[in-house]
């Protein structure tokens, strides 16, 4: 936005001319004094990167900012939101140095911006100048910080090159002592293919790291064993001091086996790549957990410009080769900006996705366990029985009830005594020592069983949750239903005690899943049955998918995903804020937990009792608040397009904007010929939009409307000197839908002589 005419521009550009530009080719930092930082480069952000590094101010505004180079402003901008007031200098090589969350300008820039936002009567304000018109010198003082925009107060500080890309600043001239080494907190083991999960019935598998003495060497206590094809991501990150905050590392890189399997480095990035951060980062972990997860393989579709591999799958182990199965050694290594490193040394084990024994029952007393060839290469050296009783307690078998026979089979002899016996858990000990869950065996075939499902859409596919009344059951089977009637089975696996889980993709199939049975392996029936709509999308649609439940249309464009996957759209659940205020169906779009690489639109059918001029489409943000999505009313439809998914809704404000808190107090007596003004604006619902949606007078002459949506703060000050007497001051402010309120006050001024 540009809202100086060429007049303005030229007067400004008069008052702050002077002298002549001399560009210097070393950089200084723009704080005098110890420079401390709450988040650096590369730092996730959703759906961008942080493109620069956030500069303590120690939770107050207005520490003095100053040029780091010889050059010109080339940039000064005036907002409510993003960067708030922010400056860009530009040095003679065209690099870009960016200040954003200001509390003011120098009074060199200062005065003028002010003196044209009164002209205009607009608080925003964006302009950019020619080299030469604006020059300034490095060291001279241009801002003080302040939280204009977002956050607490800080400075965020930018270097971009002349193709107005980010880099780091912490590599690009702007070090800091830093002696600290990266930290590891935790690993997470994903699973790539369309079948595996872990025995705890998850497709990820997070584990905590220990260190040792010198804080910059990390391992598991035990190997990992794996069966499926997989990616890792890393909890890692820097601080420069001890004890200060998370900072992102500046690089990682993965060896398996002392190959270089992936590499990741955060040295810049072109801002039409900023949304591949949730490509870069665990988006999953991002959404769930937090969102400091490094990922360490490339995901299928678009791919971050500072990742690398030399392999098919970058940084994927596939399981494809002879030599896949058994012991492997993972390093990863990571560094900070100043060169300092950590390492993550891990043994795992791999083996095909299935049991390690092959089942046969030779009588009710007799279990004979048939060995697998990969077992000999991963070492299995004898199997332990677990007994689970009538109460479902635990207790290993005597090791002379299992008998090693030739070939690597075992037989396991179940004591006549032990009538509690209900099923039976089998596992087997490596050479090493490790122990692995690998069969889970009921004892008598139950006809019958109760089962309850859930799923969820993870990971590009479906991940189902079953379970079984009683609890020694066998595990069911699953079939799932296509449109056309295409029937695909698959089994599930014993995640515990009347516990079942199973995993599937599969996208070769371009109709949609219309029904899930779960089929009792005794009886061959379902035994519990649910009709879905459950759609793959991807790029080999040639036109937008669309999905529909109930009054709300759901329409993904071709190429939003980066990879292909399932939606769906279920009922919300939950309890939710402003009930009161939402008009029919509350909405899951499923998943919520993949990144978009374009917009969704939502469409719902209003109900003719909805005032459509106070409507609009919001989303549930991961705080629990609805937030507002741009909508357009036609007809009896609402539509707005979304870059998440997650949970909406389509809510009516008829709530006008709160005014409270107005200082100084409606009838005091200030002794100030400038008293600060400022009061509260709190708008829950739509929202405050721009500067447009607020207006202060005094005494009928329009004041500048400085407003913090995060605080809800709204503070000007008087344009000139303020005479003894009462003065009427009228403060307006409405929301996007047109909700309205006005207060009127006045104040006393009395300056003593």
């Amino acid at each position: 936005m540009n809202i100086l005419s060429t007049a303005y521009r030229v007067s400004l550009i008069a008052f702050l001319l002077i002298g002549s530009a001399a560009f210097a080719d070393d950089r200084a930092w723009p704080v005098k004094g110890e420079i401390d930082l709450s988040s650096t480069f590369c730092d996730y952000r959703p759906l961008h990167f942080h493109g620069g590094v956030d500069i303590r101010t120690g939770g107050k505004e207005g520490r003095k900012v100053y040029s780091p180079v010889d050059g010109y402003i080339w940039r000064l901008k005036h907002s409510y939101i993003g960067y708030g007031k922010a400056v860009y200098v530009k040095d003679s090589q065209g690099f870009i140095y960016v200040f954003g969350h200001l509390s003011r300008f120098s009074d060199r820039f200062d005065k003028l911006i002010k003196k044209i936002q009164f002209d205009k009567k607009r608080y925003y304000f964006d302009t950019t100048y020619a080299p030469g018109q604006v020059p300034v010198k490095q060291g001279e003082l241009i801002a003080f910080s302040g939280q204009t925009g977002y956050g607490a107060p800080h400075i965020h500080f930018e270097i971009r090159n002349p193709q107005n890309m980010p880099l780091n600043p912490l590599t690009h001239g702007f070090a800091l002592g830093d002696s600290h080494a990266p930290e590891f907190k935790r690993l997470a083991i994903i699973y790539k293919d369309s079948r595996a999960i872990f025995d705890d019935g998850s497709r990820r598998l997070i584990l905590e790291v220990s260190g040792d003495k010198t804080g910059a060497r990390y391992h598991l206590d035990s190997p990992v064993f794996i069966k499926g094809p997989f990616g890792m991501s890393i909890d890692a990150f820097d601080r420069i001091r001890p004890g200060g905050p998370r900072l992102n590392i500046s690089r990682a890189r993965l060896f398996i086996d002392d190959y270089l399997y992936y590499e990741v480095e955060y040295e810049k990035y072109d801002y039409a790549q900023t949304a591949m951060v949730d490509l870069s980062y665990d988006y999953y972990l991002a959404v769930t957990e937090d969102e400091g997860w490094h990922r360490l393989y490339e995901p299928l579709g678009k791919k971050f410009d500072g990742s690398k591999s030399l392999y098919e799958m970058g940084g994927i182990f596939t399981g494809r080769t002879e030599f896949s199965i058994g012991l492997h050694t993972a390093r990863i290594e990571i560094y900070d900006a100043a060169g300092n490193q950590s390492q993550l040394e891990f043994k795992f084990i791999y083996y095909p996705f299935q049991n390690l024994f092959a089942v046969n029952r030779e009588s009710d007393s007799t279990i004979y366990l048939k060995g697998r060839p990969e077992n000999e290469i991963i070492g299995v050296e004898r199997v332990i029985a677990l007994g689970i009783g009538g109460r479902y307690n635990e207790r290993p078998l005597d090791s002379t009830d299992i008998e090693k026979m030739m070939m690597g089979d075992f037989r396991i002899t179940i004591p006549t005594v032990r009538t509690d016996i209900k099923g039976m858990r089998v596992g087997a000990v490596l050479e090493n020592g490790t122990v692995i869950s690998d069969n889970y065996l009921p004892l008598r075939p139950v006809h019958g069983a109760d089962y309850v499902f859930e799923y969820e859409l993870i990971d590009n596919g479906l991940l189902f949750h079953i379970k079984s009344k009683p609890p020694f059951v066998l595990p069911p089977r699953i079939d799932i239903t296509y449109e056309d009637g295409w029937v695909e089975s698959i089994n599930s696996i014993v995640v515990d005690r009347g516990r079942f889980a199973a995993y599937y993709r599969k996208f070769d199939i371009r109709t949609a899943i219309v029904k899930v049975d779960i089929v009792d392996r005794v009886t061959g029936l379902s035994a519990e049955s649910r009709e879905v709509e459950i759609r793959p999308v991807d790029d080999l649609f040639p036109e937008a998918i669309r999905l529909k439940k109930k009054d709300l249309s759901l329409t993904v464009p071709e190429g939003a995903v980066y990879a292909p996957t399932y939606m769906c759209i279920l009922a919300g659940r939950g309890n939710y804020n402003h009930v009161s205020n939402i008009c029919g169906d509350v909405y899951e779009i499923e998943p919520a937990t993949i990144p978009l690489a374009k917009n969704i639109t939502l469409a719902v059918t209003l109900d003719g009792r909805v005032d459509k001029s106070k409507a609009g489409v919001y989303r549930l943000n991961s705080k629990r608040k609805w937030k507002w999505l741009d909508s357009r009313v036609s007809g009896d439809r609402i539509t707005a397009e979304s870059s998440l998914t997650g949970t909406f809704a389509v809510l009516e404000d008829t709530d006008s904007p709160r005014i409270k808190k107005i200082h100084p107090g409606k009838g005091k007596t200030v002794k100030s010929a400038y008293p600060a003004i400022w009061c509260t604006v709190d708008e829950e619902l739509s929202g405050i939009h721009d500067d447009g949606n607020i207006s202060i007078t005094l005494d009928g002459e329009w004041l500048i409307p400085e407003y913090d949506p995060e605080t809800k703060i709204l503070k000007t000050a008087p344009r000139k000197a303020l005479k003894n007497g009462r003065h009427e001051l009228v403060i307006t402010a409405s929301d996007r839908v047109g909700n309205e309120r006005t207060v009127y006050s006045h104040f006393f001024v009395n300056k003593k002589k």
